[in-house]
């Protein structure tokens, strides 16, 4: 398994900054949960003097006590050993009085949505501190939460009284390709694979670093009923929502085909004019995403499953759990192999920007209209120059015959047609052979393993 801290750079160099500051600094690092947060601000904190506390969804006074505890600990304080202290004021009033006021010293709180569970009222106690005085020390005061929609509404909204102290906010997404597979000892087309299923969640990674083979890290995590993922989507979605039923049938009709809101509304026995809110909240925390067709001016759009591992996990697993839990499943490799076409389309967006085209997309996305679909459009709006790419997830494409279709879609496309500057993309596993013709670009395995 892998030992070593990959990628985050751009975090850290922002972390740097900040701690190099000399002035009291404010962190907020909020992204769903095992994407990393901690390992962040561990790996960062190497070396540095201060308080690592993690907090646990327990009352505010057994918070109280767990946080005290450790501030005891660090600072070997016969005060705070004896006796009790009651109040989350109290607790950082005395905190003050004992901290380090010449050199800088860290305070990180993991967890710190379950802190705003036990009280609400934190918000506007730590809004009063920073305000009166921890502003004022040289303090590192990290706070680190993945409840996002609590995060969102109680630390970050422009209603919070923490709104205008934070001095870093920090939105933690998922690795890309290049650096999930870093963690993986697979052959290429299996790591890109399981890059496919859990994305670049490091978490999951872990979990798949533990095989050493695609096809048993599948069988045994998700087809067993004490796989890592077989109950991963109830977990994630009741951290989250209230009304886990709801957002659960939202997901699964979004998983069967149905992108557009009166379908999914219809699915899911919820009136059309209602289903936006459901919608908007998956959108925001990044397991659904709304796309309109490229070129198009609409507001109307097609809903997708934006998580990797839902996408897979409602497509296979939701659907098989009675055969799952009796033990009768046999994976679907052909399936599979169907599924994995579709992934490949979004693999390939996200790596159409590493990829050596004519010029600097500025714009990506699909096209559709009516019957006819086109898998990429990347375009440059200042430069009129535009890429129709189509995507096949599998050996011996016959290019020629694909290119061939997609200049003819590429004519119903309409955009700057005369002065446009028209190049074509093939992305495939393999090609039965390579062909030559004025703006064709052709990509295999090989360019997705070499960027």
């Amino acid at each position: 398994m892998i030992s070593t801290f990959i990628d985050r750079e751009d975090e850290l160099k922002l972390l740097k900054n900040n701690w190099n500051s000399g002035s009291a600094e404010f962190i907020v690092i909020s992204g769903r949960r095992r994407i990393g947060k901690t390992r962040l601000v561990e790996h960062f904190l190497e070396g540095k003097k201060g308080i690592f506390h993690t907090s646990k969804e327990a009352t505010k006074q057994t918070q109280i006590n767990d946080l005290q505890r450790d501030i005891a600990a660090y600072f070997n304080d016969p005060f705070l050993k004896n006796n009790v202290i009651n109040s989350w004021e109290g607790l950082f009033e005395y905190f003050l009085k004992i901290i380090p006021q010449k050199e800088r010293f860290y305070l990180f709180i993991d967890e710190f949505s379950y802190l705003m569970k036990g009280d609400p009222e934190i918000i506007g106690v730590l809004q009063k501190v920073w305000d009166k005085t921890l502003s004022k020390t040289k303090i590192f005061f990290i706070i680190c939460g993945s409840i996002m929609s609590m995060m969102q509404e109680s630390v970050l909204s422009h209603a919070s009284p923490l709104y205008g102290r934070r001095t870093r906010d920090l939105l933690l997404d998922e690795l890309d390709l290049k650096n999930s597979i870093k963690f993986l000892s697979y052959p290429f087309v299996d790591k890109m694979q399981c890059y496919g299923i859990i994305g670049g969640v490091p978490s999951y990674l872990l979990v798949a670093a533990k095989y050493s083979n695609l096809k048993d890290f599948i069988i045994n995590e998700f087809f067993n009923k004490q796989g890592f993922f077989y109950r991963e989507p109830f977990y994630m979605l009741s951290q989250e929502f209230r009304e886990v039923k709801t957002y659960f049938s939202i997901l699964n009709a979004i998983a069967l085909g149905k992108n557009t809101a009166s379908k999914i509304a219809n699915f899911s026995g919820i009136e059309t004019r209602k289903i936006f809110p459901y919608l908007t909240n998956l959108i925001y925390l990044g397991f659904v995403k709304k796309e309109t067709p490229l070129t198009v001016k609409t507001k109307y759009g097609r809903y997708y499953l934006k998580d990797k591992m839902l996408h897979f996990w409602f497509n296979f697993i939701d659907k098989n759990r009675n055969s799952i839990e009796k033990e009768r499943y046999a994976f679907e490799e052909e399936g599979f192999r169907s599924f994995f076409g579709v992934v490949f389309e979004g693999i390939t967006r996200e790596m159409l920007p590493c990829l050596p085209l004519p010029f600097k997309p500025t714009q990506m996305g699909r096209w559709w209209y009516r019957e006819e679909e086109i898998d990429i459009v990347a375009l440059n709006e200042n430069e009129k120059k535009i890429l129709f790419a189509e995507c096949k997830w599998r050996d011996d494409v016959d290019a020629t015959r694909i290119l061939k279709g997609l200049k003819e879609r590429a004519k119903l496309v309409n955009w700057h047609n005369d002065v446009r500057e028209v190049y074509y993309g093939i992305f495939a596993k393999s090609f039965r052979e390579g062909i030559s013709a004025k703006g064709l670009f052709l990509f295999d395995l090989k360019a997705y393993g070499n960027h």
